[in-house]
């Protein structure tokens, strides 16, 4: 079903969320800002209604009607030097001096 889905590549943007990997703008807090994504609708389920479409079958446990599933965006749970020198660089660049001091200053380890 993956490999289905890769094929549509506008979808598959949409799943993967691309839009947010290495962005150039983030909000005061780090984050990718909706405003600026090009996907607006996220009350209409697209990757879902493809999949659903083109054969995915949905089942849950137990043979029940429906099933609760709780998750937590983790983007990293330990960035690499790497990552952590980046993201400096890029805040440097927004003009965020505090919040690049903030990240170099998070990764050291007490």
């Amino acid at each position: 079903m993956i490999e289905t889905l890769k094929q549509n590549k506008e979808l598959w943007e949409l799943f993967t969320k691309r839009e947010e990997y290495n962005p150039t703008i983030l909000d005061r807090y780090q984050r990718y800002p909706y405003r600026i994504s090009k996907h607006k609708n996220v009350l209409e389920p697209e990757v879902s209604k493809f999949l659903l479409e083109n054969g995915l079958e949905v089942g849950y446990p137990e043979g029940k009607k429906f099933a609760v599933c709780l998750t937590h965006d983790i983007d990293t749970l330990y960035p690499s030097k790497s990552s952590t020198i980046y993201c400096a660089i890029r805040s440097l660049r927004c003009g965020q001096t505090k919040n690049a001091f903030k990240i170099l200053l998070s990764n050291i380890k007490r």
